[in-house]
């Protein structure tokens, strides 16, 4: 009997190390860092959004023996404020983010999975966000497309008012 215990044991702890040992790295940065090093750190609700032709695969991830599949979006966010960077001078400053959906939304359900945006323009939701310009003019996640919402944050959505 001691012995059926100790193999259950055993398969239970190295199945727990080798679950740990499989992880896929993710990128995170704390506030200060991104702050420090991103060109742009705003607040900002999406407004709109576009599908680009462009379909790739994510570098560096694949699910199974099979690569991750991503759509490219922008999505154009109005600002509210501006903790760094330039803006143009208008009332209501306006940004378009460059990132990527999945094309089987299912993978966002697998262990390991990447970590994209998912936006609703129009919801009234805001993001706290940390992004670096891109030559084109166009903004992309501070620590890259594959988990950008470790530099994109959801917070509170405003209530309206009365």
């Amino acid at each position: 009997m001691k012995s059926r215990i100790s193999v259950v044991v055993g398969i239970v702890t190295l199945s727990l190390i080798v679950g740990d040992g499989i992880a896929r790295p993710v990128k995170r940065f704390d506030y200060d860092r991104m702050t420090a090093q991103a060109d742009l750190v705003v607040i900002a609700s999406p407004i709109a959004v576009k599908r680009l032709e462009e379909k790739t695969n994510l570098p560096h991830v694949r699910w199974g023996n099979q690569p991750i599949c991503v759509l490219g979006l922008e999505t154009t966010f109005e600002v509210s404020v501006c903790f760094k960077g330039k803006l143009q001078a208008t009332k209501k400053p306006r940004i378009v983010l460059y990132h990527y959906r999945l094309e089987n939304p299912r993978l966002a359900e697998v262990p390991n999975a990447v970590h994209l945006l998912q936006l609703k323009p129009g919801d009234r939701s805001q993001y706290l966000m940390f992004l670096k310009r891109e030559k084109d003019g166009r903004y992309t996640p501070f620590n890259g497309q594959t988990d950008p919402v470790y530099s994109i944050e959801k917070l509170r959505t405003p209530k309206l008012s009365k």
